[in-house]
């Protein structure tokens, strides 16, 4: 179990990594929202600092989910202002209050995040 959970944020480190390559290539408009699911948490920086709460040896991963996430976003807007100068660009937006304008960064899986779950039935 705790491999699968490894290889899980491997996979999302993986999508990061991605994420910032191609933000990297070419220009990014100023309206830029990174959506994530915070779980039962009121913000994305309380959830990716909630590890000492999440019992990451429990069969439920939601919370480990929520918390890795989260942190992830928080790294992720982090490097994306330093890389790009914006300091005030890239707001982190829960998943339930997706902008209707500008570019998204959607952290997590349609199993995660709900407007992953949108967005991809959206594709289909």
């Amino acid at each position: 179990m705790i491999a699968s959970r490894t290889a899980s944020i491997l996979g999302k480190l993986l999508l990061v990594a991605l994420t910032l390559a191609s933000l990297a290539a070419r220009p990014v408009r100023a309206d830029v929202s990174i959506v994530a699911n915070f779980g039962p948490y009121p913000s994305a920086e309380v959830a990716g600092q909630a590890e000492a709460q999440v019992n990451w040896l429990d069969a439920d991963p939601r919370d480990d989910t929520v918390c890795t996430e989260s942190f992830a976003v928080l790294e992720l807007q982090h490097y994306l202002r330093e890389m790009t100068g914006r300091k005030h660009d890239f707001a982190i937006v829960a998943a339930q209050k997706v902008p209707e304008q500008g570019e998204l960064i959607v952290v997590g899986s349609p199993a995660s995040n709900a407007a992953a779950a949108k967005l991809a039935t959206a594709l289909e």
